[in-house]
């Protein structure tokens, strides 16, 4: 069984969001309060929301060509819009496999899932933002995996 499983777009367009209002918010204290005419504090506001967008398409575009597989022989991530990139590792080369969660990924339900090898500087595989359904399946679907492959090697600890 083969499983896929993409990153969320959630934090940018939440973040993109909460950028929008907080300048709006400011433009109509500006033009309100301070008394700016508010043809001149409104190009501003568009142009923000105009820049805005178009990184929430990025974005949007950017994590849906960010993936992660897990089969059969292991785990591969494949990412990149024009420059592809793409990273296997075998069952038999992982030796840790992690989780991680901030503040902010805990309350829209988002996980990063870190997969380390021996003898590789760093993690070998970082996948972020992974919502929370795909990361539970994909996260047992490796431990699952892992053991499978150490009992038929007969490297169980």
């Amino acid at each position: 069984m083969i499983i896929k499983a993409y990153s969320s777009a959630k934090k940018p367009i939440i973040l993109a969001a909460l950028i929008f209002v907080i300048a709006l918010i400011i433009g109509l204290y500006a033009s309100f309060v301070l008394y700016i005419d508010f043809s001149a504090v409104i190009l501003p506001i568009i142009v923000l929301a105009v820049i805005l967008l178009l990184y929430v398409i990025y974005e949007i575009i950017r994590v849906k060509h960010q993936k992660i597989i897990v089969n059969q022989d292991e785990v591969i991530k494949e990412e990149g819009i024009i420059n592809k990139k793409k990273i296997s590792v075998p069952y038999h080369k992982i030796d840790n496999v992690r989780t991680a969660q901030s503040f902010i990924d805990q309350i829209l339900n988002l996980f990063t899932l870190q997969i380390d090898t021996p003898g590789e500087k760093g993690i070998e595989i970082v996948m972020v933002d992974l919502n929370g359904n795909d990361f539970r399946l994909v996260y047992s679907k490796i431990k699952e995996m892992i053991k499978l492959h150490r009992i038929r090697t007969g490297n169980e600890p």
